[in-house]
């Protein structure tokens, strides 16, 4: 196993070449953590996992429809 870390927007990896990407704690460090997911995303090899770990609010209500819908876009 070969563990890389690496900014989200500076990637030398070459699309299609991990089996595994993932942010923890760190999404709601980004400008637009859609764009870094989708970055990961690109990364992915067919079948990939794409792990996230963020912060959860302490109401959980708050901004979930929002990000529901966001994420049904992937």
């Amino acid at each position: 196993m070969t563990l890389l870390a690496e900014d989200v927007g500076s990637l030398s990896l070459e699309p299609q070449s991990v089996d595994v990407a993932v942010f923890s704690q760190s999404l709601h460090h980004l400008d637009d953590p859609f764009s870094g997911i989708r970055q990961a995303y690109r990364l992915l090899r067919p079948g990939g996992l794409l792990a996230v770990m963020e912060l959860a609010a302490h109401d959980p209500t708050l901004g979930t429809g929002k990000t529901k819908a966001q994420v049904a876009r992937f």
